[in-house]
């Protein structure tokens, strides 16, 4: 192997494989990132790729929906794809994100438009926020969101709910299924795949509110719904989801302080790396970190 492993990226993508999928041997993880990697290369927004509009054409009909989409690779370029195809939405996103790439989503933005319908970006930290998705809403403009990989360091994790995710668990905002609830209106994951050079969206199953459901039920359903699709989609091909890089950055996980131990250096899961500027070992199973 030409690639030099022992950094910190590959350490942690290694530690949240390895957290969620236990059963993937640790020798494996090295051609798993590698393909990670390539797979989620820098792309533009506009794509000369060639798209198959029967699933996108049954989103301009019926009622305006919440679209969930995730980062499985041509994530960014989806939105521009709908916009293409004359559907219309409103995409809800994280300032922080927005902020990072405003000039490439205000040129977007202003493409997308040329076909005389309007998009607006919703920020999820608005006060007003659900008024204005409820306005999207009662226009008829769908509401475009990430259900995965938000941002969110600084909200701590009892504001989240906790749900099943893979082999272990995982915290995730609730904002989607709050919205959906509050507004009721369904909830659609969406994925994509690729035949022979064509790309197509794939719907999974409409999530809705049931007519006497409680509030709470409705938000955890929903949400473990969300990544019980995601999980369907990468459990199998893990390499597809962009987020193994980050999740640490989420506040998405508990590590268990009577699960760390320290590294054994010759353990396989040990791995030699500078923190803070002092050689040690980062230990994959559980997260823990030895100083030389």
């Amino acid at each position: 192997m030409s690639t030099n492993y022992n950094n910190w990226e590959f350490a942690l993508f290694s530690a949240h494989i390895h957290h969620y999928l236990p059963a993937i041997a640790w020798q494996d993880h090295y051609g798993l990132y590698d393909k990670w990697k390539a797979y989620h290369r820098p792309r533009p927004f506009r794509t000369a790729q060639s798209w198959e509009d029967t699933a996108i054409n049954e989103l301009k009909g019926g009622r305006p929906k919440i679209i969930c989409l995730y980062h499985l690779g041509l994530h960014g370029q989806i939105p521009r794809i709908l916009a293409d195809r004359s559907v219309h939405f409103d995409i809800l996103m994280d300032e922080q994100v927005y902020l990072a790439q405003s000039d490439e989503l205000q040129r977007m933005q202003q493409e997308m438009q040329a076909n005389g319908l309007t998009y607006q970006y919703l920020m999820s930290s608005d006060p007003q926020v659900l008024l204005k998705i409820r306005s999207a809403v009662v226009e008829g403009r769908h509401v475009l969101v990430f259900a995965d990989g938000n941002s969110g360091v600084s909200e701590s994790r009892h504001k989240k709910v906790q749900i099943g995710f893979l082999e272990n668990t995982i915290y995730v905002r609730t904002g989607i299924a709050l919205i959906a609830y509050l507004l009721n209106i369904p909830v659609v994951p969406v994925t994509h795949c690729s035949t022979d050079g064509l790309n197509q969206l794939i719907f999974g199953t409409a999530i809705c509110r049931r007519g006497d459901e409680g509030r709470e039920v409705f938000i955890y359903r929903c949400m473990q719904q969300l990544y019980d699709f995601l999980a369907d989609e990468i459990r199998t091909d893990p390499w597809r989801w962009e987020c193994w890089g980050y999740l640490h950055e989420l506040n998405c996980y508990e590590i268990r302080d009577d699960n760390i131990t320290m590294p054994d250096t010759a353990d396989i899961a040990a791995l030699r790396l500078t923190l803070r500027g002092r050689e040690g070992y980062f230990y994959r199973k559980n997260f823990s970190y030895r100083w030389q």
